[in-house]
């Protein structure tokens, strides 16, 4: 068996490989292996929101865009006077991040989708995990 056929498939999310062993109820296992696969973006923070755990966050982020990009205006968004098109909210963090820090985002897939009226787009992140703060970086990726 060939493990890419199957990771590489459309709409996969990785692989479970489970050794010859009885299945455990408990759901922990020494046998069973995951590879989980995801992608990349650094978004720029334009809201955070911290959660019923004090010093735990939530962050909505966004990326840049052009003209041709044809955002939905629904989804623009401003950062000290700059625009940015929303792509979601992060799933929860200790690591405190300002308003406009650009911070990287692991997720499984990303969506986009088109309105068949008028043509504007809009990007959503699938599964987003806040991975780290990126305070060197001053500009997110672009749509």
């Amino acid at each position: 068996m060939k493990a890419t056929k199957y990771i590489n498939a459309v709409a996969s999310e990785g692989l479970m490989i489970k050794e010859d062993a009885p299945y455990s109820l408990t759901g922990s296992s020494s046998r069973i292996y995951k590879l989980k696969k995801f992608a990349e973006l650094h978004g720029i923070v334009w809201k955070k929101t911290e959660t019923k755990t004090p010093n735990v966050w939530n962050y909505d982020y966004a990326v840049s865009f052009t003209s041709q990009d044809r955002v939905d205006p629904k989804t623009i968004v401003e950062v000290k006077g700059k625009k940015y098109t929303k792509v979601g909210r992060s799933f929860s963090t200790s690591v405190d991040v300002p308003i406009g820090g650009i911070i990287t985002i692991r997720f499984h897939s990303i969506n986009l989708y088109t309105d068949p009226k008028t043509g504007l787009r809009r990007i959503v992140a699938y599964e987003p995990r806040f991975y780290e703060y990126r305070p060197g970086d001053k500009e997110p990726d672009s749509f």
